[in-house]
């Protein structure tokens, strides 16, 4: 029998690397995944899933553009499971497994080894960040893998320089926008890469192909531009203090992967002015890494954008510039090194899944079923928190007016001033329970 080359090898070994890689990431983004309950902007998602096609498109059209190929997904997906927690976080784990699992082939194209592609995936599996936004019911990990496939896909078509790999290239760009509109400043990235290509026939053919994404992208451009409802307004004005903040948030709390992150873009930006033929896949992970950053930060000196979920699109190039530098020294060296910083970025998993719940929307039903007796009303204020409420409620909530005896209301602990205002001549506040960032209240009648 034949002994495999090396390179023979590796084409064996990649899909198994890359399906243990998708393994881990799989199995750590399941572990507690039901803990939290589901907070705020979850609940909307799931519950926009309850609606019929006509209005769920209508609300992605006109107010979750962003997310549209998530809910797409995530609609006839909950028509086929539960809308538990666990069933409706299962998509987002399956998305971050996938990309750290793309992570693997991708890592061996830029950087050259199947070694440097196993580390990339895993620490892009092992990030904290990453993890925390595979258990939600967010389009996040999504945008995540968006971005890695369309990167997966422009190495491709720099590689084989073929129409049918450009023209892939750009139709998947203009759809993968409906991730995260984000997504696109990693396609904007790539252009450095293309730059350093330095082929006339690469060019016209990136060309041909991103006037193909940019027509499907248009309705997307067309909501960024004229239905801003306020959708980013939670986002705080730019600040230096905030910008640290955030890409302290992308590596998970973890300063040493940051480190090796910055480190490796020095080395790729090295590696391209000494290898000149493979310049642009150097440029290109460089390129990932720092311009969505800077394009975020100049964006949001006119409209505050600068969010760490919004730039989790960076994520796999701040994994694969750390390969970079982790796997510089040879194999032995890799893999010490890979070791060390992957304990790092679990120990961030770890607190992640024992850190505290921030909005306990299921106690607070809890502790109304268990104590409310029949004739009670059950309100939630303001009307549009119902959705989110009602998810732990087992029956709908009640509408109306406080009464007739005894009233239960479930806000959100901001909204304290408000309901303190129903206090009258007739009605007083038996009772507050708070929870993390929810009020549970008891308003009986002052003659009860």
């Amino acid at each position: 029998m034949k002994a495999l080359t090396g390179p023979e090898q590796d084409r064996l070994l990649l899909p198994v690397s890359a399906s243990v890689v998708g393994v881990i990431a799989l199995v750590l983004g399941l572990i507690r995944l039901d803990r939290r309950p589901l907070w705020m902007d979850e609940a909307f998602d799931v519950h926009f899933t309850t609606l019929g096609w006509s209005k769920y498109l209508e609300v992605v059209r006109e107010n979750e553009m962003s997310q549209a190929l998530y809910l797409l997904v995530l609609k006839p997906w909950l028509a086929i499971a539960s809308s538990g927690e666990w069933a409706a976080r299962l998509p987002s784990v399956v998305f971050a497994a996938a990309a750290c699992a793309l992570m693997v082939p991708l890592g061996a194209r830029l950087l050259g080894s199947r070694l440097a592609g196993v580390v990339a995936g895993l620490l892009l599996a092992c990030n904290a960040f990453g993890v925390e936004w595979s258990q939600q019911v967010r389009t996040y990990s999504l945008s995540m893998l968006a971005s890695v496939v369309v990167t997966y896909l422009f190495v491709r078509a720099a590689e084989s320089n073929s129409w049918s790999w450009w023209l892939t290239y750009g139709a998947v760009s203009g759809l993968a926008v409906y991730a995260h509109f984000f997504v696109a400043l990693v396609v904007m990235a790539h252009y450095a890469a293309l730059l350093a290509i330095g082929r006339t026939s690469a060019v016209k053919r990136w060309a041909a192909g991103v006037a193909i994404g940019l027509l499907l992208a248009a309705p997307a451009l067309d909501f960024a531009v004229n239905h801003d409802n306020g959708q980013a307004g939670w986002v705080p004005p730019l600040s230096w203090p905030f910008v640290e903040e955030t890409i302290d948030s992308l590596s998970g709390g973890n300063g040493v992967l940051l480190l090796l992150a910055f480190g490796g873009v020095l080395l790729v930006v090295w590696r391209a002015f000494r290898h000149v033929g493979e310049a642009w896949r150097h440029v290109l992970v460089a390129s990932w890494v720092t311009a969505p950053l800077v394009i975020a930060l100049v964006m949001s000196y006119f409209k505050p954008l600068y969010a760490d979920r919004y730039l989790i699109v960076v994520l796999p190039a701040l994994a694969m510039s750390a390969a970079a530098l982790v796997t510089a020294g040879g194999r032995v060296p890799a893999i010490a090194a890979a070791a060390v910083i992957l304990g790092f970025s679990l120990h961030g998993v770890r607190h992640w899944y024992e850190g505290p719940i921030e909005q306990d929307w299921r106690a607070a039903a809890t502790v109304i079923e268990q104590r409310a007796a029949p004739g009670d009303k059950i309100l939630v204020r303001p009307d549009w928190l119902t959705p989110v409420a009602g998810y732990y409620l087992t029956d709908e909530p009640d509408t109306g007016d406080l009464g007739p005896t005894t009233t239960w209301i479930v806000s959100y602990f901001d909204r304290r001033a408000e309901i303190e205002g129903l206090v009258t001549d007739e009605w007083r506040i038996a009772e507050r329970i708070d929870f993390p960032s929810v009020d549970v209240y008891r308003i009986v009648h002052r003659a009860s």
